[in-house]
C-alpha cells in the first residue's frame, strides 16, 4: 500500500507545481509590435482626415437658383357655369357648396359675392355689373 501512497503523493506534488507556476509573461517583441501597429494606424487616420478638409479655394461656386413667386389665380366662372351643388341650411350660419367650394354668406367665388342663402336657393351679387344671380337646384 505504500507504493500507491507514494504514487499519489508524487502526483499531487506535480499537480501543485503546475498550478503554482506563473503563467508565462507575454513576449516583449509581441507587445512592441502591437504598440507599433496602433501608432501606425493612428498616424494614418490623422493624415487621412487632414486630407479630407475642403479649403474655400477648392469650392466651385454654383449659380444660385432663383425662386419665382407665382400668384394663385382663382378660376373664373361665367354666370352660366356656376353650379349649386348643395346647401347646408342653419339659421346661424347657412353655407352653400358652389362648384365644389364651400361658401357662407359674404363669401366670394369668381367675382361674385354670396348675398343670401335660403333653404333651396342662393343669391349671388356681381359688384362689377351690379347684377344679382339666383342659383337653385334643378
Amino acid at each position: 500500500m505504500s507504493i500507491i501512497y507514494d504514487a499519489l503523493n508524487k502526483a499531487e506534488k506535480e499537480n501543485n507545481n503546475i498550478h503554482n507556476k506563473q503563467s508565462p509573461k507575454p513576449n516583449r517583441r509581441f507587445i512592441i509590435t502591437g504598440i507599433a501597429v496602433l501608432i501606425i494606424i493612428l498616424i494614418l487616420s490623422v493624415i487621412f482626415l487632414n486630407n479630407k478638409k475642403v479649403h474655400v479655394s477648392q469650392i466651385k461656386s454654383r449659380r444660385e437658383t432663383v425662386r419665382r413667386h407665382v400668384k394663385f389665380v382663382e378660376k373664373k366662372y361665367s354666370p352660366g357655369s356656376l353650379v349649386l351643388e348643395g346647401i347646408i341650411y342653419d339659421k346661424g350660419v347657412p353655407t352653400a357648396v358652389i362648384n365644389g367650394k364651400v361658401l357662407a354668406e359674404g363669401g366670394k367665388i369668381s367675382g361674385f359675392r354670396v348675398d343670401k342663402i335660403s333653404k333651396d336657393s342662393v343669391q349671388l351679387f356681381d359688384s362689377q355689373d351690379d347684377r344679382k344671380i339666383t342659383l337653385s337646384f334643378q
